[in-house]
């Protein structure tokens, strides 16, 4: 009994540390995107019309990429807590693999500057897939960030999606600076950050999300890295005949 008390508190201990952790990160990653929104906003009010069309159509853009940047940080929040109380479902309906993968780099370029660069492979183009679309635009979106954000400007990233027999899968693939060998056992825990990357800023959660998604979903992830040489994530979704 003293115990199974003793590894009750541990864990409620743990939890208080972790929900600590995670509101000063949600804070942090939060005020990035609110400052250009109100930075913005500022500036299109005292200068209006006067402002200039390119000028106008710059903020407008800086506005868009905040506003992605927000729902994408939410998106995740509550990804987190659905996970957590154990209400996180998935619900597969048909989905064309190659409008799919297009519209989550469409989508991740908006949201992101530096993501203009990845290259969508699709070695299935017309094939419906079953897919729980919210949960692998979580997947993918985090995966495809971290493979920008940790690659050099001018290097390409790929997006790769095939279907085999009984399964779907999809991989993302950067030349960047790798993940140390000897940290990648811990690469899906809270508020990892490899100890190369501590420039970069991030929550330590995107990982986290990406296996909680591929959970739910019944589907595997898998990665392959050597420093300086680039990652390659594998995800396998399960597929009816």
């Amino acid at each position: 009994q003293a115990q199974l008390e003793a590894r009750n508190f541990a864990r409620e201990r743990e939890l208080v540390e972790l929900k600590s952790h995670f509101v000063a990160m949600a804070s942090h990653e939060l005020r990035t995107p609110v400052a250009t929104l109100s930075l913005s906003v500022e500036l299109l009010q005292k200068q209006g019309i006067r402002i200039g069309e390119e000028k106008f159509q710059n903020t407008l853009g800086h506005m868009r990429g905040a506003a992605n940047q927000l729902r994408e940080i939410v998106g995740n929040l509550l990804i987190l807590g659905e996970s957590d109380e154990g209400r996180l479902t998935c619900v597969p309906v048909p989905v064309q693999l190659d409008a799919l993968l297009h519209e989550l780099v469409r989508e991740v370029s908006q949201a992101k500057e530096f993501c203009d660069r990845i290259e969508v492979v699709c070695k299935s183009p017309m094939h419906e897939v079953g897919l729980d679309p919210r949960l692998v635009r979580s997947i993918v979106l985090n995966l495809l960030t971290n493979a920008c954000k940790y690659s050099p400007p001018v290097s390409p990233v790929i997006l790769r999606g095939a279907v085999h027999p009984g399964q779907l899968v999809i991989d993302v693939i950067d030349q960047g600076i790798g993940i140390p060998q000897e940290e990648q056992s811990r690469l899906f825990s809270h508020f990892f950050r490899a100890s190369n990357a501590a420039d970069e800023e991030g929550s330590g959660l995107g990982l986290v999300i990406v296996k909680r998604c591929c959970d739910a979903h019944g589907a595997s992830v898998h990665c392959h890295s050597a420093l300086g040489r680039g990652t390659a994530f594998t995800i396998v979704f399960p597929q009816s005949q």
